[in-house]
Parts: structure tokens; C-alpha cells; sequence
């Protein structure tokens, strides 16, 4: 098993996957025991993001592809289960951390090639949850599981997304170095997010790794050559070189 995030050592993510399991597992005792004292879109959230960890520090600590298959599901289907929950705290499109939540729960989906009805209840909701978003980027993300979906040109995060958005309207001769603009702004255009250098925070014991799954996502979606990215730093090449050899 090779390490694939260069940050921290292997050992560091082992700990932060044996956290995060043990975390489901005493979280999932404790509720079954008492579930009286916990509110359930909590508890619902938590592991929508202890499964999010735990993919993301599998991949850091170089497991197999195939071994993140089930916390990708479980990813996404938790977190349909706290949006569906009525007392879920709103979600908004406009707010970059629920934003980037989605594309990356859309990125599993594409990477594992998930059912895509999970996908269509998965962005249902959150657009219930924000009716009035409007997103180009997801427009055109999305049309692979919703062929007629209308397509808009306004982007919600154009500072960390239009970059993205052009390479997948460009020429093929283009998309390449629009997709290393992307990547190459791309941390630094996340310090909104609560995550955003966690690696130098008094928190950096729970840190995962730092892995643009959307660049995945769009690569994959619309067939770029990433041979000029593949080296370049958030950019997780095995997981597309997984998705590629597994397309259906």
C-alpha cells in the first residue's frame, strides 16, 4: 500500500480511518441505546461526513479503489438521509462548503458509476432545499443523469469555479490547461471552506487529505486527456484511472 497524499504520513491517516469507524460504530451504539437524547439530522450529518473521512483518508493512506466503493455509497445516502429528515439544517447553493458537499457527492457517484436515481433524489433535494439557485456548472454536471435539464451561464462560485466551467466548454486542444488553471487555484480558492488548512489547524489529528474530486469528475464526464495534470498536487489520478478501467 502506497501513501498518495504527501502531507502527512501513513500512519497519521490509519489513525484518522480508525477514528472515524470507531466514531460510526459508538455513535450507532450509543442512539440505538438512547435515541431519545439525539436529534437524528446530527446524527445523520456525522456520518455523512465520518463516511466522507473515511474515503478520503483511504485514499490518502493508498487503499485500493475498490475498498472506497462502500464509503462513497454511504456518503451519499447519508447525506440524503439528513436532508430528508425535516429538522436538517437548510442548504445553500450560494454557501461553498454545501456547494462543494454536492459536487463531491456527485464526483463518488460518477467515479463509482452509483445509480443514478440516487443522484437525481440526491440533487432534488437540495435544489427543494434552495429554490431559487441557479448554477451553470451544476447545469452541465448534471445533465448526464438529466438529459433535458435547462442550462444556465450564472455560477454561484465563479472565482473557484469558472475555470472548470470553461474547460468543460472548450475545444478538446484546450481543456487540458483550462483543467490545470482549475486545479492550480484550486485549494486557495477553498479558504471559505471549514476545512481549508485544517493540515496546520490545532485540529490537524482528524485531517484526511486535500482531493479535488470534481477535476476527477469532469475529466471522466467529458473524456480530457490529463496527462498534462496527472502529477499536479489535489488531483486524484488513481481514482480516475479506477473509473476509466471500470466504465460500463
Amino acid at each position: 500500500m502506497e501513501k498518495r497524499e504527501p502531507l502527512f504520513t501513513q500512519e497519521h491517516f490509519l489513525e484518522v480511518i480508525n477514528y472515524s469507524t470507531e466514531n460510526i460504530n459508538e455513535t450507532t451504539h450509543d442512539v440505538s441505546e438512547h435515541p431519545e437524547e439525539y436529534k437524528m439530522s446530527n446524527v445523520y450529518y456525522s456520518f455523512y461526513m465520518d463516511n466522507r473521512d473515511l474515503l478520503t483518508a483511504k485514499y490518502s493512506a493508498g487503499y485500493l479503489i475498490t475498498e472506497l466503493k462502500d464509503n462513497a455509497e454511504q456518503t451519499i445516502n447519508w447525506l440524503i438521509k439528513n436532508i430528508e429528515h425535516p429538522e436538517h439544517d437548510k442548504l445553500y447553493l450560494d454557501n461553498l462548503e454545501d456547494y462543494l458537499n454536492l459536487l463531491q457527492s456527485l464526483s463518488f457517484g460518477v467515479i463509482f458509476n452509483l445509480d443514478k436515481a440516487i443522484i437525481i433524489k440526491l440533487l432534488n433535494l437540495f435544489e427543494a432545499d434552495d429554490q431559487k439557485a441557479e448554477d451553470g456548472l451544476l447545469d452541465k454536471l448534471t445533465s448526464f443523469v438529466q438529459s433535458d435539464r435547462k442550462q444556465g451561464t450564472k455560477l454561484q462560485h465563479s472565482k473557484a469555479y469558472q475555470s472548470l466551467f470553461d474547460a468543460i466548454n472548450a475545444s478538446k486542444e484546450e481543456q487540458p490547461k483550462l483543467m490545470q488553471k482549475f486545479l492550480k487555484g484550486w485549494y486557495k480558492s477553498m479558504r471559505k471552506c471549514g476545512w481549508h488548512d485544517l493540515h496546520l489547524s490545532v485540529g490537524k489529528d482528524g485531517f484526511p487529505g486535500y482531493w479535488c474530486w470534481e477535476a476527477a469528475m469532469v475529466t471522466l464526464l467529458y473524456d480530457i486527456d490529463d496527462s498534462s495534470y496527472r502529477v499536479m498536487p489535489f488531483y486524484p489520478k488513481d481514482m480516475v484511472d479506477y473509473a476509466k478501467q471500470h466504465k460500463q
